[in-house]
């Protein structure tokens, strides 16, 4: 693709305007040049791409902050425009409670800069990474403007004569283009995971003109389902008043993958298709094995096989109704990628082992669907569980649960979007993403046109596991935007293992298959056109 060059002396507040948006009042904008900017940028960070150096780059940072009026809140937007330019826009998502313009924002916004004009945002919550200084207004009144602008506002707004609907983002970052170059970007992108997934399907869902290709891995829908999800096992252990030891649970895990990693024809510590291990851990109870935690041998107990068991059936109603689902057999169940406590992480320091609830599923069930910053964990029933579950579900689900399968405007619009989720998920189970494609594609039986989704044997919650990084995804994106060839798989390189057994990943319902005749050849297979019932 040609680049545009233009003078660097353009990049001042001068060259800049505000643009008009419906329901906002901009305060102010800034505009520095950046040169000789180097860094390394990791892909762990720039998701779903492989890493690499930026080198002496030279780019205009532009920011613009705004409110709306009557609101009280700022939000703020930044911008880098690269000098030169390639004729691509790009918006990277945020991730746990942030919009964007956090650190690893940043690194996002450094890879994309080194082609694209790139934009990031922090839909009014500064750098807070933690919602407790704004969940609540006061005890008993969640600030539902400021999830509201965590949730869509802060990517987009009504603008226009026509009141159609647009993302905020997307009008400011081509308003600057159009403003620093003198034209509009040839594609519009946008990338995230987690929050940012869920930002990337919400703009799809609600927004649909602005963005030609949509990179949304591991999203975060159904977000309270989710959110309250990752406090089952606890509930559970609560209830019985026991807790295992972490090597309880971890000996676990270890016996699902001896037990199923060599079903898909090769033994390599992945596996490939989580969903038809079928794996009883009750079997085990009482099996003597040495214990890490400490280094005594000691017997599986029935508690251990019980929370492993209600960690990967998922959340059950007291009836026994199924609510939400659980990880996958293989998933960490004492420890996340990011190296915290898990699900159903317990301490037992002192002797005796209690819970470790997860944060994130704490400030969920407290501030928003309590709304009580006192609440005490350890006081809920499985009855007044599963009754939030409920009620919490229902009453967020239309600002934050992204989970509109209509995506009708979007594929009109000529729109594509690529989705994946790792198979050792913990934090956000696949289950709620396959959930959504099917209900997509009962809408649509043609979604493949517009819109593929792709399970990733051996990764964990965006990135992490032995199963490699899915750093092809946006390049297959741009080919499928750009040159409309749709992506049949996507090859994905797993650093432990030889260059030779460079593997690929499928648009679902399709599975990745081992030649038995040559381990080292991977390829897809199964259905690729059924009804989402048959898959």
């Amino acid at each position: 693709m040609d680049s545009t060059t233009v003078s660097p002396v353009l990049c001042a507040p001068s060259t800049f305007d505000y643009p008009s948006v419906f329901g906002v009042e901009f305060s102010s904008i800034e505009a520095s040049l950046v040169e000789n900017f180097s860094t390394y940028v990791s892909d762990l960070y720039y998701n779903h791409n492989p890493e690499l150096w930026v080198e002496d780059a030279t780019f205009c940072n532009v920011t613009l902050s705004y409110t709306h009026p009557g609101v009280g809140d700022l939000v703020v937007v930044e911008s880098w425009l690269p000098i030169p330019w390639n004729g691509r826009f790009q918006a990277l998502g945020g991730g746990g409670w942030s919009g964007g313009r956090t650190e690893e924002a940043m690194v996002g916004m450094a890879g994309a800069m080194g082609s694209d004009a790139a934009i990031t945002t922090d839909a009014g919550l500064g750098h807070q990474e933690l919602p407790l200084d704004w969940a609540l207004l006061s005890p008993g009144n969640v600030n539902l403007q400021a999830l509201d602008n965590l949730g869509s506002k802060s990517l987009d707004e009504q603008v226009g004569r026509e009141e159609r609907m647009c993302s905020v983002m997307a009008i400011i970052g081509k308003h600057l283009i159009q403003s620093f170059y003198g034209q509009q970007p040839r594609y519009s992108y946008f990338n995230g995971c987690s929050q940012g997934g869920r930002q990337g399907l919400q703009l799809a869902q609600r927004y649909p003109e602005h963005y030609d290709g949509i990179a949304a891995a591991a999203p975060g829908i159904y977000w309270s389902q989710f959110f309250q999800a990752m406090l089952w096992t606890q509930v559970v252990m609560n209830e019985m008043g026991e807790y295992p030891y972490p090597c309880e649970l971890d000996y676990l895990q270890n016996a699902v993958i001896e037990k199923c990693d060599a079903e898909d024809g090769l033994e390599d510590g992945i596996i490939m298709d989580p969903h038809s291990c079928d794996f009883d851990p009750f079997s085990l109870v009482g099996i003597t094995f040495n214990c890490h935690d400490t280094g005594n041998d000691m017997q599986l107990s029935r508690v251990a096989a019980t929370v492993a068991h209600a960690f990967h059936d998922g959340v059950r109603a007291p009836d026994g109704e199924h609510l939400w689902h659980g990880p996958h057999w293989g998933s960490n169940l004492t420890m996340t990628i990011f190296g915290t406590p898990g699900m159903a992480a317990t301490d037992c320091s002192t002797g005796s082992c209690v819970g470790l609830p997860f944060g994130y599923g704490l400030l969920w069930v407290s501030l928003f669907a309590l709304k009580d910053p006192e609440w005490n964990f350890q006081n809920m029933t499985r009855e007044e569980y599963s009754r939030v579950f409920r009620l919490a579900a229902h009453e967020y689900s239309s600002i934050y649960g992204t989970d509109d399968p209509n995506l009708d405007l979007f594929r009109d619009a000529g729109g594509k979007i690529i989705s994946f989720h790792g198979l050792l998920d913990d934090i956000c189970p696949t289950g709620g993403t396959e959930q959504y494609y099917k209900e997509v594609w009962e809408r649509d039986e043609n979604v493949h046109d517009f819109f593929r989704y792709f399970e990733v044997p051996g990764v964990g919650h965006c990135a992490g596991g032995p199963g490699g990084h899915p750093n092809q995804v946006f390049a297959a994106l741009r080919a499928w935007v750009e040159n409309g060839t749709a992506p049949d798989s996507i090859p994905i390189d797993v650093p432990r293992l030889p260059p030779s057994q460079t593997r690929v990943i499928c648009p679902y319902p399709q599975k990745v298959q081992v030649d038995p005749e040559n381990p080292e050849r991977f390829y897809c297979a199964g259905p690729s056109g059924c009804s989402p019932r048959d898959s």
